[in-house]
């Protein structure tokens, strides 16, 4: 029997491919399909990344790069992780 393909992270492939030493690239986010998370990578001024992580559905996924704020629920609106979802925008 083959052995399944395994696949890198994200976050490996932009690594791997030379994404992170492009100039202009200054920050990314990484949004998970699977569960509530999101990654935000940003770029600091000694050319080192720093990560912030959110897992909370209540959280704000803010783009500072754009000067907007979403909340991480609006990116999930929809989603279905295993039999039941917290995954739904904030009432207004």
């Amino acid at each position: 029997m083959p052995m399944p393909r395994r696949e890198l992270p994200l976050n490996s492939f932009l690594q791997a491919t030379g994404v992170r030493r492009m100039p202009g690239c200054r920050e990314y986010w990484l949004i998970d399909c699977e569960c509530v998370k999101a990654e935000h990578w940003t770029r600091t001024d000694v050319n080192e990344w720093r990560l912030h992580s959110i897992e909370d559905i209540n959280a704000m996924f803010a783009r500072e790069s754009l000067g907007i704020e979403v909340p991480l629920a609006r990116l999930y609106f929809g989603a279905i992780f295993g039999e039941l979802s917290d995954a739904r925008p904030p009432s207004s």
